[in-house]
């Protein structure tokens, strides 16, 4: 599990090693938050902006908790994350500070996907069998 903290005053991302891991980054590598964005899958990344967005907002209680891909920046290796935080707000409501943690989740979400694999292919075999 990885740590994370983001200064949404400043802009800046500070990154424990496990997260540069799951991101597909070298330990000690510089990280900003376009480069984050730029590791999330491109089918996921309106959907986590949006995330980010509303916990923005005194409104949403500043909770963050996601599931979304990653596609390592430098080795280009898809991974799964769940990415849970909270966003700190100061007198006046505005977002000041986001910090949270970040899960490789990856083989969790293959064995879901083989196993509904598994239940479609056992579905269309039972269909073609009792079609006979």
């Amino acid at each position: 599990m990885g740590v994370w903290d983001y200064d949404t005053v400043t802009g800046t991302l500070r990154w424990d090693d496990r997260c540069r891991e799951v991101c597909g980054l070298e330990p000690g590598s510089a990280v900003d938050y376009e480069l984050f964005l730029s590791a999330i899958h491109p089918d996921d990344r309106a959907r986590v902006q949006e995330a980010v967005r509303r916990s923005q907002s005194p409104e949403s209680g500043g909770e963050y908790s996601l599931e979304y891909r990653l596609v390592g920046i430098r080795d280009r290796i898809e991974r799964w994350v769940c990415v849970q935080g909270r966003t700190f707000f100061d007198e006046a409501g505005r977002s000041v500070r986001m910090i949270g943690t970040a899960m490789d989740i990856s083989e969790r979400k293959r064995a879901e996907a083989a196993r509904l694999e598994e239940l479609a292919f056992r579905d269309r075999f039972l269909a073609a069998l009792s079609h006979y």
